[in-house]
């Protein structure tokens, strides 16, 4: 049958809610003879990944990747699309996926460098994404380019520099948490620090903890991340001990109620009897928090 286009939107947008094969299979034939675009296309190939026969996925990857070659941000679409939709099925990427992926990357960060300094929302969602993928996939080649977020003078979205500094880590979490180290020690954001700290609690090595030991005069939102992050090691619980002893911690930060779970988890006796006596002649968060609240209001009286 032959729609006019407002008919077939009306369709596509009532497949979409359908979660079946027959839908997709359907969607699938419409795609081959439409000109979707946009975030509707991301959300028909996420249907068509989560929905369709599992035989013919490679197919509609297969064709996602011909109908969008030579533009990159086509790619970008449709590859976020079916990466969702296998992700939201529960299933596992394939080699085809993954290559598209790789490339797909380096071609994002061709056109879209750090050098830019570019500030549209499209933009750092797109730099933001090929900096994932280079994690995800393992990209060593693509290193540099990460690296080149970094850079003094360049004009990065910090949801970006967060993305490239994991994908970093990932590639050598050895070589590249020093840098992480800079931006908690430089005058940067406090939102930036604070995401980063955050971060470096998904790495577990000794380095990692050198450099969160390594923090000098933390505020104290920034604290609590930290301490959050070296919390997940017996190794990093020791150094938070220590820097409380040495008055570059506040012992009121070991007893916010996430803080004190993440403490608590695996840890020693040794351990759990020093926290014991640090936090011993402290009052309860909530009852200092009420305490201010009864001063400031005698004091508004």
């Amino acid at each position: 049958n032959q729609w006019n286009r407002q008919e077939a939107d009306y369709i596509v947008d009532v497949l979409l809610g359908v979660p079946s094969a027959d839908a997709a299979v359907f969607l699938a034939s419409h795609l081959g003879k439409s000109a979707e675009k946009g975030e509707r296309l991301t959300r028909l190939y996420e249907h068509l990944a989560r929905f369709i026969p599992a035989p013919k996925l490679e197919n509609v990857i297969a064709a996602a990747r011909k109908s969008t070659d030579k533009n990159v941000d086509d790619e970008f679409i449709s590859f976020k699309g079916i990466q969702q939709g296998i992700a939201r099925r529960g299933g596992k990427e394939s080699t085809q996926l993954q290559a598209w992926g790789t490339t797909l990357a380096s071609a994002l960060l061709e056109k879209y460098p750090a050098g830019s300094n570019s500030k549209s929302p499209e933009d750092i969602a797109k730099q933001r994404f090929a900096a994932d993928l280079v994690g995800k996939y393992n990209i060593k080649a693509l290193e540099t380019k990460l690296l080149s977020f970094f850079v003094q003078g360049t004009v990065t979205d910090p949801e970006v520099k967060v993305a490239a500094l994991r994908s970093l880590l990932v590639l050598d979490t050895d070589k590249h948490a020093l840098l992480a180290g800079r931006i908690l020690n430089d005058t940067v954001p406090p939102q930036l620090k604070k995401r980063v700290a955050s971060l470096l609690g998904d790495f577990r090595k000794p380095i990692i903890n050198k450099v969160l030991g390594d923090v000098k005069d933390a505020p104290p939102d920034l604290q609590s991340e930290i301490v959050m992050a070296l919390a997940a090691s017996q190794e990093g619980k020791n150094i938070i001990f220590r820097k409380v002893r040495n008055g570059e911690l506040l012992p009121r930060t070991l007893m916010e109620p996430k803080v004190e779970e993440r403490l608590l988890l695996n840890i020693s006796e040794a351990q759990k009897k020093e926290l014991s006596t640090i936090t011993a002649n402290l009052e309860p968060v909530s009852k200092e928090r009420q305490t201010l609240i009864d001063t400031r209001l005698i004091a508004f009286s």
